[in-house]
């Protein structure tokens, strides 16, 4: 486990009437680092952990400039890691391991300690699935859950993808192919990490299949039983981030295109497969000031949504384009939070989580052009009238 130092904080500000919302920037990654490719988790230590393209790392949040790497190189690390209950972390990897040689590896399954102590738990072979795109999720038995993009017994080329358990110990089991129906009706191609609702069962998305090969969204049991909850069909777009849930039995999630004005769109399903469309991006037409291309969405408190979008936004009557952060409500509507700036990182790639004080996320580009770690303050948040 190595530190670094690189001291970059910058203070961006979006005035809107008497309202004034910060971001401060905790790290700036640069080229050996790779590039941010998910958020960051506030573990029980109280420092942040995350994932670049090439390593794990953690930054102290109250000692802005500085990160700590816990393992690199990795062979492409994606999803981020999670904290699990004996506080161990836990990831994947889209390539690397022992299977698929060909491929230069199907992906593996990680441990890592907070003291940096790694291990391999699991090698994809690809019929047990291959190249994991979104990340694990510990359930309530103890056991993880995920996806793989490729693989799995069914589907053409590379196969159409699976869901999987998998324990501590490394021991897999694949509870879903998809593309066992004929066409990949059931769906193809899952990259985001799962949620499991307070029902117990399990909800997703895939990029692809369904009745129209946009992609699904669905529901399956830790027995293995699944059902498609909705067929993408194009206009309501291509989903590629995780759902969160939100009362009661209803789901939110993004697509990146799609909706109303062709640029993403929020949308609520329920568990029984009731289908909506509850926001569309770039309302005012190009260059949609309210953003565009959401990046995902997380639970922030009183039933307010939070996410990032990769376009749009504007800044002191200037079109920016490089993204925004923003709430949502279903009883208020949008409320754009703060607009990316070229000195403050740019397109937020990976949805913002927010602990009690205030929300840590992460951007793809900006800064050195390999993205950033931010707070955004608590304070930022107009939640008045619906837009």
């Amino acid at each position: 486990m190595t530190g670094r130092l690189f001291w970059s904080i910058t203070l961006c500000t979006l005035m809107a009437g008497t309202s004034a919302a910060q971001v401060q920037q905790l790290y700036a990654f640069t080229a050996p680092e790779g590039n941010s490719n998910s958020g960051v988790i506030l573990a029980s230590d109280g420092l942040l952990y995350g994932t670049t393209t090439q390593e794990v790392y953690r930054v102290n949040p109250s000692v802005p400039g500085v990160d700590e790497i816990l393992r690199s190189p990795l062979p492409d690390p994606v999803g981020g890691v999670i904290q699990a209950s004996n506080g161990n972390f836990y990831g994947v990897t889209w390539t690397g391991g022992t299977g698929c040689p060909n491929l230069g590896g199907c992906g593996t399954i990680y441990s890592v300690t907070a003291e940096g102590a790694f291990a391999n738990l699991y090698f994809f072979d690809g019929t047990h699935g291959a190249n994991p795109l979104g990340g694990l999720i510990q359930a309530k038995n103890g056991k993880f859950y995920g996806t793989t993009f490729y693989g799995g017994a069914y589907g053409e080329g590379n196969g159409g993808g699976t869901i999987f358990e998998v324990t501590r110990k490394g021991v897999l089991r694949v509870l879903y192919n998809f593309c066992t129906k004929p066409n990949c009706l059931d769906g193809a191609n899952p990259r985001a990490s799962l949620v499991q609702g307070t029902d117990g069962q399990f909800y997703g998305i895939t990029n692809a299949g369904g009745t129209d090969n946009y992609g699904t969204v669905f529901k399956i049991s830790s027995a293995g039983k699944l059902k498609t909850l909705h067929s993408f069909t194009g206009p309501d777009g291509t989903p590629l981030a995780a759902l969160v849930q939100g009362t009661g039995r209803t789901f939110y999630g993004t697509t990146p295109v799609g909706g109303q004005y062709g640029q993403g769109s929020i949308f609520e399903i329920t568990s029984a497969g009731k289908f909506a469309i509850v926001y569309s991006f770039c309302a005012g037409g190009w260059p949609c000031l309210d953003g565009g291309e959401p990046s995902g969405l997380s639970s922030a408190v009183d039933g307010w949504f939070s996410g990032g979008t990769y376009d749009g936004g504007e800044l002191y009557g200037k079109i920016l384009g490089n993204g925004t952060l923003f709430e949502w409500s279903p009883t208020n509507g949008l409320q754009t939070s703060y607009v990316f700036c070229t000195s403050g990182g740019c397109s937020p790639g990976a949805s913002p989580s927010y602990p009690p004080v205030g929300g840590y996320g992460t951007t793809y580009a900006g800064a050195n052009g390999y993205g950033i770690i931010f707070l955004e303050g608590s304070d930022n948040f107009r939640r008045t009238e619906k837009r």
